[in-house]
């Protein structure tokens, strides 16, 4: 039974690696995590820029970020619908240890990042919670027991993440933007005090930092936040303790059993990676790539400019059971060279998946994506991806610029998402579809070259349509236009070419009676 825990443990330790979520007691590299006080305030962070300061413990890139939040008002039995922080501005800055008011406070910017769009959040968790302005109460009354519900953001794989050293002290600043109806939204306070308290000033204008003070007692507070290490080090941690499982074991001859049933499992995966046409799917058909199409921008190099796009399209269940694979076919922007045969000349770094709800009539005669229903969200970590086949030139669209680029690249590349898993529990679990119902399919893909250099990659045009268009986000924040608008290039409607398929059963089951095996020999022994 000792063994069979440890697997358990690791197992969970590499299931976090494709959630995205942070939970207590998993590893962090900071002095200690700060988790949120359930009964605690919510400082506004609309309006104010927030910052609290960290120790590092271990020096490497701050990839993973996660901090926790409420929504003013949020006080029904149940929570205001999801979503409701449209986008966070990040900076790091380094520390001054005493600040012209005599406590410490940010000093220079090290670094930024901007998440615009739809955010990995996790809850809701409940407490009745208080509503503070960050200013003395004397100055804006606060609001004792002003809402009961908070939430989680999960802000992981950042591109260009900063480097922190090992015994520096650095500080987070935060500010969000709510998506247009959402109340003001708080960074919640927390009950783990370190060094010098958290810090705020203006956003609309900018000044001296001022400490926070929460309204019952005008003390100050800190904030709650943990830095994380990336999913690349909490797979190692899990891979590490399966390997201290397998030094436990007395016998060898279990040890290799449990190897080979290990080995048969995840060959479950890539064996069934690759998706041709007359292989099974579960949706109304499969949306083949338009050998002579477009590829729609849903790539890195569109964050971070005030915008950004989300493509999604729409399908129709016909198999009641588990989404664990779906298959999309995406080409790289300029990939005009001539490549050896099999090589696919990008990594993926980082994959977005959001399964939504559908909405008929989005209010301009054509259906979109229920933000307020989504399904399913993860950072998918396990798929592969195949050079499909080369083709005639095909053409580019960015849907947040207009640009139409014909003849811009030749190849496509099949992108296979397999084996979906998460922990019980949490809505990165496998969404169930149900027959008969219509869902959307929403990605956003980070991808580098073999030179670490950024790339864009484009999702392709289907050859073929189902209902209504396919559809991208459009958002501006300095015009404040957030709306789903229908995928139209050079003057056609288009789709986009993507199939949901069955899982790979099969190999899996033998895999779990390979280990059944094991278990049994251990019980003989």
């Amino acid at each position: 039974m000792k063994a069979m825990r440890w697997l358990t443990v690791a197992g969970l330790v590499v299931l976090a690696t494709a959630t995205g979520v942070w939970a207590n007691a998993m590893p962090y590299k900071m002095h200690f995590p700060q988790y949120p006080d359930p009964n605690g305030w919510d400082i506004d962070m609309t309006n104010y820029v927030l910052a609290d300061d960290w120790l590092c413990t271990q020096t490497g890139p701050v990839k993973d970020i996660h901090f926790w939040y409420s929504v003013q008002g949020d006080s029904g039995t149940t929570p205001i619908p999801k979503p409701h922080v449209w986008s966070v501005s990040v900076l790091i800055h380094d520390d001054v240890p005493v600040g012209p008011e005599g406590f410490s406070i940010p000093g220079e910017w090290l670094w930024g990042y901007k998440y615009v769009g739809n955010l990995v959040t996790n809850g809701p968790f409940s407490g009745v919670q208080g509503w503070d302005d960050p200013r003395s109460s004397t100055v804006v009354p606060c609001v004792p027991g002003d809402h009961v519900w908070y939430w989680q953001v999960n802000l992981t794989n950042i591109s260009d993440p900063f480097i922190q050293e090992a015994g520096n002290i650095y500080w987070l600043d935060l500010q969000v933007q709510g998506y247009t109806g959402v109340n003001l939204i708080g960074w919640k306070t927390t009950m783990d005090q370190y060094r010098d308290y958290a810090v705020y000033q203006n956003a609309a204008a900018p000044g001296g930092w001022s400490q926070i003070t929460v309204c019952t007692d005008d003390h100050p507070t800190d904030l709650a936040f943990v830095i994380t290490p990336e999913p690349a080090t909490l797979a190692l941690l899990g891979a590490g303790l399966a390997g201290l499982l397998l030094r436990r074991r007395r016998r060898a001859a279990n040890a290799v059993a449990l190897v080979l049933a290990v080995g048969v499992i995840l060959a479950a995966g890539p064996a069934r990676a690759d998706w041709n046409q007359g292989d099974p799917y579960k949706m109304h058909s499969p949306q083949m790539p338009d050998l002579n199409g477009w590829d729609v921008d849903f790539s890195h190099m569109t964050m971070g400019q005030g915008a950004t796009t989300f493509p999604s399209d729409d399908w129709e269940c016909t198999q009641t059971g588990p989404v664990t694979d779906f298959h999309f076919w995406v080409s790289m922007k300029g990939d005009t060279l001539e490549d050896p045969v099999g090589e696919v000349p990008f990594t993926i770094v980082s994959l977005h998946a959001f399964i939504l709800g559908n909405v008929p009539d989005g209010g301009k005669g054509y259906s979109v994506p229920d933000n307020a229903d989504v399904k399913w969200s993860g950072l998918v970590q396990d798929f592969a991806q195949v050079r499909h086949w080369a083709t005639s030139p095909q053409g580019w669209f960015d849907p947040l610029t207009g640009e139409v680029t014909a003849g811009d690249h030749d190849y496509i590349y099949q992108v296979n998402v397999t084996n979906i898993t998460g922990i019980p529990g949490q809505v990165q679990s496998p969404f169930v579809q149900e027959k008969g119902e219509i869902y959307w399919l929403q990605l956003k893909v980070e991808a580098q070259n073999a030179a670490g250099e950024w790339v864009d990659l484009g999702w392709k045009t289907a050859d073929g349509h189902f209902m209504d268009d396919a559809v991208y986000l459009y958002g501006n924040e300095v015009t404040e236009i957030l709306e789903y608008r229908e995928l139209i290039i050079d003057r056609e409607s288009r789709d986009l070419a993507f199939v949901i398929t069955p899982e790979p059963a099969t190999l899996a089951l033998m895999g779990l009676g390979a280990v059944a095996m094991v278990v049994r020999r251990r019980r003989s022994q």
